[in-house]
């Protein structure tokens, strides 16, 4: 890939959490399929692309309190939650490598020019 090409991002599939203090996104870009879905580091991602980062934080926050009031509302009538039951299920949880795999994403509406720009 040479310095000049830059890719439109569609939207954000998920994120890695596995490296601490870097932020690295499963990115769709627009135009190409879920083939070609690749883990980018946020410093790769310029201009645009940030409103979808921001996009993607927003949502995941509205998600968060969500489960939280869900979860409140469930001890208040004494049921378990599924989330804590899949977790205990699972053990110490899955790890999320790097490789390409395939998410929901949260949302896909585009704000300016989404660029990726090496």
């Amino acid at each position: 890939m040479s310095d000049d090409e830059v890719y439109e991002v569609s939207h954000i599939l998920d994120e890695d959490y596995s490296i601490p203090n870097e932020r690295v996104f499963l990115v769709r870009w627009l135009g190409y399929s879920a083939n070609f879905d690749s883990w980018e580091p946020l410093e790769h991602l310029k201009d645009g692309a940030i409103e979808v980062v921001r996009e993607w934080d927003r949502k995941k926050k509205q998600l968060q309190k969500r489960r939280t009031r869900e979860e409140e509302s469930n001890q208040d009538q004494g049921i378990q939650s599924t989330r804590t039951t899949k977790a205990v299920a699972r053990g110490t949880g899955r790890k999320r490598g790097r490789g390409r795999g395939r998410g929901k994403g949260i949302g896909s509406s585009r704000v300016g020019p989404n660029v990726l720009s090496y």
